[in-house]
């Protein structure tokens, strides 16, 4: 009879224990640490269904009631930061009384760390009743010492089995990192299952959120835009219909990843599980010998440039954040918190007006200063013809933006053409730093101190040379795509643009029932 392991069965109300003669409940625990990705050829869910059957014919022949059974599937028992949900709630139960027993296939589908093994220990060894710890190849008593002590060799055994697979796989990666072959774990975004050849659906989102950054949009609608379009975060046969939408910081990563370029990027496993949180990825490009960075042989459609200047743009929003500096995840009206009222230069902010009223139908909302922002709360004006004003003095100051910027470009390639210069030298001086200490002129200790410093006056020079070109590119291409495109662009790339000209719009109180007056709104621009 086939059961469904998700499914609490009836618990018989009877005498527990063997010493009464009564029908012992007991749980089975079923665990497969890696079932692959969905249509990669490995089995999926088959592997724990498996294990459940082996537990139903084992609980069968000793005449035990198996009321339900624990399934972690796709879950690492070795791994210290995985937790399992399932053997938590077993644990739990079994505490509780609820069981008098685990059945399981093998020990090590239990526990492969001591410390799950000492936890499940402790229950067997306080509990006032005997309970039972049975595998389809042998039993372990863990309320005797002699039991306890075959239990926790066998898991330290699979612990070691466990900590060799896992050195010997480190290794293997690192050498595939240095050869800049394609990584084998999950599909990376943007490309087919190959691992090289650019998936067009997902490649072009990719390209059009590069676009849409340079334009102010920030990730967080870059996300929404993704989730209406059908994105989800990478499945495994164990997701389910319980499928969480993708995540603001996976956006992130996948936006910002080197592979999109080209660069092959490391981080080794023990690192990523000390750390149990997500890597900023361009800062874990794999190096060669030489300190050269290791670029893959899959298709990009993306330069190394342009991928700099997307991250150098994602950076700067993230420093800002940290400064405590306003941030917008998904602003709704122009000019929140741009408003400052003139009397105690609080940030104004967008309310509403009440439903159904003259005002609320004809304007929407107004920008007030709040007491509870800090404010004063003198000051309230309607919203709609401030954007209005803002936004057509906006654009008639980057019109003489744009003409400007070619006068000032000359000034700034001369810039460029110097750092670009001194990046030039650098690279001279390390090839003859390696020369000599080929040859045995420098000592491995000066060699070293030598290219560091080398390294450090790069790194500096770079960041000038990213800045730049960044400013460059905003005067010679993205003002004139500012004009043509304005009316397309959401309202969080809208402020993005504005607020690099414009400090802030002075909202002077005008009295209840004047006209709206453009004299009494002052641009303060930068």
């Amino acid at each position: 009879m086939a059961l469904t392991w998700t499914d609490t069965l009836s618990v018989h109300q009877s005498t527990r224990g063997e010493a009464g003669g009564g029908v012992l409940n007991v749980a089975g625990y079923t665990r497969l640490s890696d079932d692959g990705e969905l249509g990669d050829g490995r089995d999926g869910r088959q592997g724990v269904l498996r294990q459940g059957e082996d537990i139903t014919g084992l609980s069968r022949a000793r005449e035990w009631h198996l009321t339900k059974i624990y399934e972690d599937n796709d879950t690492s028992a070795y791994k210290r930061r995985v937790k399992r949900k399932a053997f938590e709630q077993l644990l739990t139960d079994l505490q509780s009384g609820a069981l008098d027993g685990i059945v399981a296939y093998n020990i090590d589908r239990v526990a492969r760390q001591p410390r799950d093994l000492e936890r499940l220990i402790d229950i067997y060894e306080t509990s006032r009743r005997k309970l039972v710890f049975a595998t389809c190849t042998q039993d372990f008593d863990l309320s005797d010492p002699d039991g306890r002590f075959n239990a926790r060799l066998y898991v330290s055994v699979a612990n070691k089995y466990s900590a060799d697979i896992s050195r010997r796989a480190a290794r293997k990666n690192l050498d595939s990192a240095r050869k800049g072959k394609v990584h084998a774990g999950r599909r990376a975004f943007g490309w087919k299952d190959d691992g090289k050849t650019l998936d067009e659906f997902e490649s072009g989102l990719l390209r059009q959120a590069r676009e849409d950054i340079r334009n102010g949009k920030l990730i967080g609608t870059i996300r929404a835009e993704w989730i209406a379009a059908g994105v989800k975060p990478s499945e495994t046969a164990r997701s389910g219909d319980k499928q969480r939408p993708i995540s603001h910081s996976t956006v992130e990563h996948r936006i910002i990843n080197p592979r999109i370029c080209g660069y092959r990027v490391y981080i080794p496993q023990a690192e990523r599980e000390k750390s149990g949180k997500r890597f900023w990825a361009p800062d874990h490009i794999m190096l060669d010998d030489k300190g050269n960075k290791v670029t893959g042989d899959w298709e990009t459609d993306c330069s190394v440039e342009e991928w700099e200047e997307i991250v150098e743009i994602l950076k700067s929003r993230k420093a800002k954040k940290a400064s405590g500096a306003p941030h917008d995840t998904a602003a709704k009206r122009l000019l929140s918190g741009v408003c400052r009222c003139p009397h105690c230069g609080t940030g104004m902010r967008p309310n509403p007006y009440t439903p159904g009223t003259t005002a609320a139908e004809k304007y929407g909302f107004r920008y007030q200063c709040r007491t509870v922002d800090g404010g004063c709360g003198k000051v309230s004006r309607v919203g709609p013809p401030i954007d209005e004003l803002v936004e057509s003095a906006f654009l008639k100051q980057v019109e003489r933006q744009v003409g400007d910027a070619q006068a000032k470009h000359t000034a700034e390639d001369a810039e460029i053409s110097k750092a670009q210069a001194a990046l030039n030298r650098i690279e001279e001086d390390k090839a003859v730093y390696r020369e000599s200490r080929d040859t045995g002129e420098m000592s491995a200790k000066e060699f070293v101190l030598a290219i560091k410093s080398l390294e450090a006056q790069e790194a500096k020079h770079l960041a000038k040379l990213r800045e730049l070109r960044a400013q460059v590119k905003l005067k010679t291409a993205s003002l004139p795509a500012v004009l043509k495109q304005w009316s397309r662009f959401t309202m969080d790339q809208k402020r993005a643009h504005l607020l690099e000209v414009v400090e802030a719009v002075i909202v002077h109180p005008a009295g209840r029932g004047k006209r709206f007056d453009p004299a009494l709104i002052e641009i303060i621009w930068r």
